[in-house]
């Protein structure tokens, strides 16, 4: 018998476990919103673009190459003659001079940002995506009772429209009207049944969570204080902004073909030595300043440096220059125009904002409203002045009532979700 208690103590203990992991809230649905795939592949492309941000922007670029050889002649009485003949040459051209290597460093820095906005607007729709599934999966609940319920009053109606047929009250065309009504709210039922099923395949399939219990209880989401600094997170803005800095990149890069370029190349060349009874000694040559260093086992090498400048000759490109300044010019104002832009869109979604809360506000009063309708029913039920089909019809209004105070819930959080969609700036778990 103890035994018998004891695992049945347990059972419960474990049964409640498992329905309380189901039993979601909408920060569990936020929190889950964190790790869908679409966030956590935003967050690997951040990373890699991270990773090649950091090696951009050298200020030199060159190369290096070599070659190497080992020549055998045939040897004269006495003597050997092996010779390992070696060549190696390198450029370097200083690129950040003249601030390709500054754009290189603007273009990873834009990459960068790119990357973290593309990250914050992945976190922003999968939060708003979650919470809408959320409140849906309410709504369906609230929106399947109230069905229910309209069915069950057809079928009151139906009933009593049959016995007032039956009693020659009313015609064959009314008594059907009643039958259509029981018709057309069972058909609602399974409508309703339908979108509330589907609504939690959704989010099965979004989360991984099957049959999810939903929290009823409801807060107001936190109205996000950002700064209009934050406008730069809106992918209008940014992309505007880049655009503009796109310009000068090109104007700065257009500049450049009429501007000299400084070089540095250079050679080393040798034999890695000659093993016979005389020693010969050879000089390589090339552009430059060419010094030979003599090693004593009978290496002969020579290194050679030499400084360049080029100077293009290309006067037309001027007036492609003063075409990127006006194109310079003309993204400024588009980024002004976006900011602008930005500015009345934020403001108006804090306007709509106000106007759901006092649809919440007007949604609460008619709900205690139905409920108190539907208390004086009840006592007029009890003096004869009200049949059960009254109280059905109060009992529906209230549901639906409350079913809007749903919708205006939703509503007020799909107002605050659109808010940080306009500045970019995804909430954290309420």
């Amino acid at each position: 018998m103890v035994a018998r208690v004891f695992y049945s103590v347990i059972f419960t203990l474990i049964f409640s476990v498992a329905q309380a992991q189901t039993m979601l809230s909408r920060a569990d649905v936020m929190r889950l919103a964190e790790r869908s795939a679409s966030v956590e592949v935003a967050r690997a492309r951040l990373a890699s673009v991270e990773a090649q941000a950091a090696d951009a922007g050298v200020g030199l670029s060159g190369s290096v190459t070599g070659s190497a050889a080992v020549v055998s002649t045939v040897p004269t009485a006495g003597a050997s003659n092996f010779t390992y003949p070696w060549d190696i040459q390198f450029n370097l051209r200083f690129a950040g001079i003249w601030g390709e290597a500054q754009d290189a460093r603007v273009q990873a820095s834009l990459n960068l940002e790119r990357a973290k906005r593309s990250l914050l607007a992945a976190r922003v729709r999968a939060i708003t995506s979650a919470v809408s599934l959320w409140h849906g999966i309410r709504r369906g609940l609230a929106n399947l009772e109230v069905a229910r319920l309209a069915l069950d009053l057809a079928t009151l109606e139906d009933r009593a429209a049959e016995a007032r047929f039956q009693a020659g009250g009313i015609t064959v065309v009314d008594r059907e009207r009643f039958s259509i009504a029981v018709d057309i709210a069972t058909l609602d039922v399974t409508r309703a049944e339908v979108r509330l099923d589907g609504l939690r395949l959704q989010f099965e399939a979004l989360f991984g969570v099957r049959n999810p219990t939903i929290k009823q209880g409801w807060t107001g989401l936190p109205e996000p204080r950002v700064t209009e600094a934050q406008l730069e997170a809106r992918e209008d803005v940014f992309e505007a902004r880049a655009a503009a800095i796109g310009a000068g990149i090109q104007q700065s890069q257009a500049q450049r073909e009429v501007l000299p370029v400084v070089s540095l190349e250079g050679n080393w060349r040798g034999s890695a030595g000659e093993f016979n009874w005389g020693v010969n000694q050879y000089l390589a040559v090339s552009l430059g300043y060419s010094y030979p260093i003599i090693i004593p086992i009978g290496v002969s090498q020579s290194f050679s440096i030499g400084l360049s400048l080029r100077i293009p000759l290309n006067p037309w490109k001027f007036s492609s220059v003063s075409a990127f300044s006006r194109q310079v010019s003309a993204a400024q104002r588009s980024l002004d125009t976006a900011i602008a832009i930005a500015k009345a869109d934020i403001s108006n979604k804090r306007a709509a904002l106000a106007l759901t809360r006092s649809s919440l506000q007007l949604a609460l009063r008619s709900a205690e409203y139905a409920a108190r309708q539907v208390e004086r029913i009840r006592v007029r039920v009890s003096a004869g002045t009200a049949s059960v089909v009254d109280v059905k019809r109060a009992e529906l209004d209230a549901l639906k009532a409350n079913a809007q105070i749903l919708e205006a819930q939703f509503e007020t959080d799909a107002a605050i979700l659109d808010i940080c969609a306009a500045y970019a700036f995804p909430l954290e778990a309420q």
